[in-house]
């Protein structure tokens, strides 16, 4: 696990660390799965992530990493956020299924 960072008091010395802080660790390919899922609202811009992307994307870890991020993301919408994504998303998700 990375250091903590904390803030320097004067002096420069750090204070200790009383808290354990949690390391979230996202699946392969999680950033390129977000970036080509918000990029879905301009289909010539999905297209050109997933070019210089699918690499990443076009693995089983990238493909699970864009299950997870549609997944996060249409949870979202439950709540009234990323509405204008719902049915691009759930496009992406039917293709998605589709390759199993």
């Amino acid at each position: 696990m990375p250091p903590a960072i904390r803030p320097v008091r004067s002096g420069g010395r750090s204070p200790p660390s009383r808290t354990p802080r949690a390391c979230a660790v996202a699946p392969t390919g999680y950033d390129a799965a977000l970036l080509h899922a918000y990029s879905l609202l301009v289909p010539e811009t999905a297209a050109d992530v997933r070019r210089f992307l699918g690499h990443v994307l076009d693995t089983r870890a990238g493909r699970f990493a864009e299950l997870a991020v549609i997944t996060e993301l249409l949870q979202t919408t439950t709540r009234g956020d990323n509405l204008e994504l719902e049915q691009p998303l759930r496009a992406r998700l039917g293709r998605l299924l589709e390759q199993r």
